[in-house]
């Protein structure tokens, strides 16, 4: 089914269905479904669902969904998902996700994740994340992890990782 509700109450459509709910309440969306929700409260979408949620609340999307939350609280993404959540919550992101979370609270990216956080908090990368965080605290990097953090705190760096002096110095 079809639905452009934009009522206060959420909207339940099975598979295949879309949704543009603008309303007040969460919208869940089986399968396949597509949610523009702007609601404020958040929004559930099965495997392979995209969400432009830009809701004041978190939003939680499985493995291959899509998220451009820019809501105040936290973003959940499985494998293989992409976030630019700019909310003030922090942001996990598992094996595979991106971040360009510039939020207040720290992100936490698994194995192979990118930050581009400039949050006030402390980011956590593993090994082969990469990090430009110019937030105020600081920035742990496990081995082969790259820091262009301009924080005010310390950052501990293990082995094989590369800081640009040059930059750090700038700031």
């Amino acid at each position: 089914g079809l639905s452009e509700d934009r009522g206060r109450c959420g909207t339940v459509l099975p598979a295949g269905g879309q949704s543009e709910d603008r309303g007040r309440c969460g919208t869940v969306l089986p399968a396949g479904g597509q949610s523009e929700d702007r609601g404020r409260c958040g929004t559930v979408l099965p495997a392979g669902g995209q969400s432009e949620d830009r809701g004041r609340c978190g939003t939680v999307l499985p493995a291959g969904g899509q998220s451009e939350d820019r809501g105040r609280c936290g973003t959940v993404l499985p494998a293989g998902g992409q976030s630019e959540d700019r909310g003030r919550c922090g942001t996990v992101l598992p094996a595979g996700g991106q971040s360009e979370d510039r939020g207040r609270c720290g992100t936490v990216l698994p194995a192979g994740g990118q930050s581009e956080d400039r949050g006030r908090c402390g980011t956590v990368l593993p090994a082969g994340g990469q990090s430009e965080d110019r937030g105020r605290c600081g920035t742990v990097l496990p081995a082969g992890g790259q820091s262009e953090d301009r924080g005010r705190c310390g950052t501990v760096l293990p082995a094989g990782t590369i800081i640009n002096l040059q930059n750090r110095a700038k700031s």
